[in-house]
């Protein structure tokens, strides 16, 4: 089993505030007919009042590529980790010890005891302190399997690609200027990369003899649903509160919000407000997560939908914008889902075939 020994951050050397930051982004966007309204409002809405950055500003401007950008985020992501990492190793724990004996007031980790006045499970979806806690009482559904392999090949796109087919689905991702990850997550425990190309013979032709990058490894996910993520000075968070299908890209900006919910709640010592938060924040990507696993196991009502998000540009860009939290008006509700119900309802013949 795996277990955090030790915590440490990096942060990199230029420090900015959202407004010069929002300055520079709309001057940008400016240049290019981007939408300033939108970039404004969706700044507003950050939480924060500075972030540090690898590079000055200015500089930002000449990442005008994917490649470029991820390049430098292989060089200096690095450097930074080399940071984190002698951090780590300089704090009292002993970096690889084991988690021992918890309890309410302090935690063993090795041979040295920790006490504690708060108690955070951030230990994955296997989480110790939620079975010591008595918090695992859990729904979970839609268990599924994925493996994931690195190519070595020019991304032919910026964007990730997603491939679907009856109960799996590809997910193609540039990761560097000559690199690429193909993830596959389906119902099937067996099945691998190369057997589930058949089913998908244009990328199974752009993959035809290149070289791998990696081995293929592989994971579970699920969707689980917890009744509740805090007891007494109790608080989990991440995997370990709930989890929901990797379908909705979703995971780690779930583990973020509320991980800046939780600081705010011990800030004002009452766990209670970060249940709420959690229970809350929790209700769109599990119905979200059930749409899209429906979607995955229906060809019809997947050809349906996608013909939908096809024909209304404004539709598609209202549900992200929904999906990841930069709109939650009920307004914004009713227009996304107007306007796809209308074409979903009555597709173009085109479009659905």
């Amino acid at each position: 089993m795996t277990t955090i020994a030790s915590v440490a951050t990096a942060f990199p050397p230029f420090r900015y505030s959202q407004e010069d930051i929002l300055h520079e982004l709309q001057t940008s966007w400016a240049a290019n007919n981007g939408n300033l309204a939108t970039l404004a409002r969706m700044h507003s809405r950050v939480g924060v009042a500075t972030r540090n950055l690898v590079l000055p500003l200015d500089q930002y401007k000449e990442l005008d590529t994917w490649g470029k950008a991820n390049d430098c985020w292989i060089r200096e992501a690095p450097v930074l980790g080399e940071q984190a990492l002698r951090l780590a190793f300089a704090l009292h724990l002993s970096f690889g010890s084991r988690l021992g004996e918890i309890s309410a007031s302090q935690i063993v980790v090795g041979t040295r005891s920790v006490r504690c006045r708060w108690l955070v499970g951030a230990d994955g979806s296997h989480s110790r302190i939620r079975e010591w806690s008595g918090l695992a009482h859990y729904r979970e559904s839609h268990v599924r399997f994925g493996v994931r392999r690195h190519y070595r090949a020019k991304p032919w796109t910026d964007c990730v690609e997603v491939y679907w087919a009856d109960g799996h689905q590809f997910y193609v991702t540039p990761v560097a200027s000559d690199e690429i990850c193909v993830a596959l997550i389906g119902v099937d425990s067996k099945l691998r990369i190369e057997a589930a190309f058949e089913a998908f013979p244009r990328l199974r032709r752009r993959l035809e003899g290149v070289p791998y990058a990696s081995c293929q490894r592989g994971a579970v996910t699920f969707s689980r649903t917890l009744k509740r993520v805090t007891k007494s000075n109790v608080a989990l968070i991440g995997d370990a509160a709930g989890s929901v299908d990797a379908v909705t890209g979703i995971g780690i900006s779930l583990a973020l919000t509320q991980a800046s919910a939780l600081a705010d709640a011990l800030r004002v010592e009452d766990l209670s407000t970060y249940e709420r938060h959690h229970r809350i924040s929790m209700r769109l990507p599990i119905v979200m997560s059930h749409v899209l696993l429906a979607l995955s196991e229906n060809g019809v009502l997947r050809r349906r939908a996608i013909g939908a998000l096809s024909s209304t540009s404004t539709g598609f860009d209202g549900l992200l914008a929904l999906h990841v939290g930069y709109e939650s008006s009920v307004q914004a509700w009713r227009k996304a889902a107007s306007q796809l119900a209308w074409h979903f309802a009555f597709p173009s013949p085109a479009r659905e075939a």
